[in-house]
């Protein structure tokens, strides 16, 4: 489920930078979507690794020690949350 959803925020991600390059926005509309692009980045790159160890083991049956990278997953989430809405919102008073 997680590869999926991140396999469209990455659609949805290089659909952001695009249309960044081609309508150059105002800089803080780059900076609010680059929060977003980075807080995914970070997602795929360290935490979503992170939790998939943990359920390998978990599923191969060993007792694996508490991740707390989940808390790390849903802060970005929302981090990607606020980011997104706050550039939402730039582009529609813009």
């Amino acid at each position: 489920m997680f590869r999926a959803l991140n396999g469209v925020e990455i659609g949805l991600a290089l659909v952001l930078v695009a249309a960044a390059v081609i309508e150059h926005p105002p800089r803080r509309i780059v900076i609010t979507g680059a929060i977003a692009l980075v807080a995914l980045v970070v997602q795929l790159g360290a935490v979503r690794p992170r939790l998939a160890r943990r359920s390998n083991q978990v599923l191969a049956g060993a007792d694996a020690p508490r991740s707390y990278a989940h808390y790390g997953y849903i802060g970005l989430e929302l981090v990607k949350l606020g980011a997104l809405l706050t550039t939402g919102t730039l582009l529609l008073s813009k």
